[in-house]
């Protein structure tokens, strides 16, 4: 064991001998619940689409590494890789089984249809499909 751990261990054991503190001398805080925060925004009507989703498939392929896609009732669409590599958006829902998806470069339109675990999100128009499973011990 190197010295400086030695020291450390040594100062730990002496530290739990020292006498306690006296009671009068010790300020106490009130107790307090802290509590989240109520989110601005609440996405209602969206249930089936809410939690984490991993993209299995993505306009022209499956994708060569694993992203996980988070969608949350505060309207919050995280996409994270494997890396931890985070990109925040946001979503609201646009219209029957639609959702907008704005992040930095703009808003994106998209149909959305849930089939158990699978969730599909296409542009309205086009056959360009991004492809979701929700995310299970699998992944």
């Amino acid at each position: 064991m190197s010295r400086r751990a030695t020291l450390l261990l040594a100062a730990l054991a002496l530290s739990g001998c020292a006498e306690p503190a006296d009671p009068a001398d010790t300020v106490t805080e009130p107790d307090t619940v802290a509590t989240d925060p109520e989110p601005e925004v609440v996405i209602e009507g969206a249930d089936e689409i809410l939690g984490e989703w991993v993209i299995t498939e993505q306009p022209g392929a499956a994708p060569e590494d694993l992203y996980f896609v988070t969608l949350g009732r505060d309207g919050s669409y995280v996409v994270r890789n494997e890396s931890g590599m985070t990109e925040h958006a946001s979503f609201r829902l646009d219209g029957e089984q639609m959702i907008a998806v704005t992040d930095s470069a703009g808003t994106y339109q998209y149909a959305y249809e849930v089939d158990g675990d699978l969730l599909t999100l296409t542009v309205p128009g086009t056959e360009a499909l991004i492809v979701m499973e929700r995310r299970s011990a699998n992944f």
